[in-house]
């Protein structure tokens, strides 16, 4: 059997810009794909809406990058950045029977 740690899951810098910039199909400067690393804390899931939301952008955000702007605030800013575009019944799947009512 063997033990995943937490931190086995979490993208590296390296890691990260190389994702951002494969999946938002734009080039992304060392130290942004670091902050966004560092904001995310390695997880796909925040790196990957930042990426849809560069993708719709065609950059990046530089209010993303804040030092204000703290893990919860981003998580926010990019899930409805990337929520609000989807068309009604994508979000109804998405937010499942209970919210759909």
């Amino acid at each position: 059997m063997t033990e995943t740690q937490t931190q086995e899951l979490r993208f590296t810098e390296s890691e990260a810009a190389e994702y951002l910039e494969q999946f938002a199909g734009i080039q992304i400067n060392p130290s942004s794909a670091g902050a966004l690393e560092e904001k995310t804390e390695g997880w796909v899931t925040g790196l990957r809406l930042a990426a849809l939301s560069m993708r719709h952008r065609g950059d990046l955000d530089p209010s993303l990058l804040d030092p204000q702007v703290d893990v919860q605030n981003l998580m926010e800013y990019l899930f409805n950045e990337v929520f609000s575009r989807q068309p009604p019944k994508i979000n109804q799947y998405q937010l499942g029977p209970a919210f759909t009512s």
